[in-house]
């Protein structure tokens, strides 16, 4: 109980204090730009996304440092750049680009690896035949007794 309370009354200090609460990149761009016009057209908009690219970009970067991961490619492609949907500016502003990985197909199963399978489950030494007659199952109108 003691560390619930102590969560509790922690979370509330630190919303309640002004000089620890962040502001979000967008609401950091929106703030600097108040000053100049209140009338938006396509040049503020492109300001505005320029400065919302900036302040995420410092974000991602102050938070992959604090996680002590310092590879240039990782921050390209941090989870604060891909919320305010930046990734692929980040990728062709900075030059840098992280390779995907490709994955390689699944292998199917033979028939042969099937049946070789299913050979062994039924064998004596495998497995072991229940009694009674609610004990088996029906599959394709053949009938099978369980195994245990």
């Amino acid at each position: 109980m003691k560390g619930k309370k102590l969560e509790l009354y922690r979370k509330r200090f630190v919303r309640l204090n002004p000089s620890t609460s962040t502001f979000s990149p967008r609401s950091k761009a929106s703030k600097l730009l108040k000053c100049f016009s209140q009338k938006e057209n396509e040049s503020t908009r492109r300001v505005k996304r320029t400065l919302t690219f900036h302040y995420a970009l410092v974000d991602q970067i102050k938070h992959k440092k604090q996680h002590k991961q310092t590879k240039l490619s990782e921050i390209a492609v941090g989870a604060i750049l891909r919320k305010y949907k930046f990734r692929k500016q980040t990728q062709t502003e900075l030059g840098i680009y992280r390779e995907r990985v490709i994955k390689s197909k699944r292998k199917c199963i033979t028939c042969y690896e099937v049946e070789q399978i299913k050979k062994f489950y039924e064998r004596s030494d495998v497995s072991r035949i229940t009694t009674g007659v609610r004990s088996t199952v029906t599959k394709g109108k053949c009938k099978h007794q369980k195994d245990s």
